[in-house]
């Protein structure tokens, strides 16, 4: 008996697209990430991702564009004087 296949959603296909995106950008490992992918069979015998994945997924992005976000604010904004004054009295 031959076992039923299944394809996946356009929602599935995105996430994976996404975490490799993700993994190519932070030179991170896209393995584990992609074990921690949740699917569900659909009502047409199509794959998708559950909507708790899908809301853990666009959390995690949102916060990991966030600290991006804040480590660019640093690295795009000198110290204030007194940081400066004191770091560069150091070395005088």
């Amino acid at each position: 008996m031959a076992k039923k296949g299944y394809k996946f959603d356009d929602s599935v296909i995105s996430t994976i697209a996404k975490t490799l995106q993700v993994a190519l950008l932070t030179g991170t490992d896209i393995v584990d990430n992609l074990r921690q992918i949740e699917v569900h069979r659909n009502n047409d015998g199509t794959l998708g991702v559950t909507q708790k994945y899908n809301n853990q997924f666009e959390h995690w992005m949102a916060k990991m564009i966030e600290e991006i976000e804040e480590h660019a604010e640093v690295q795009n904004h000198p110290q204030q004087a007194e940081n400066s004054s004191e770091v560069s009295g150091l070395f005088e």
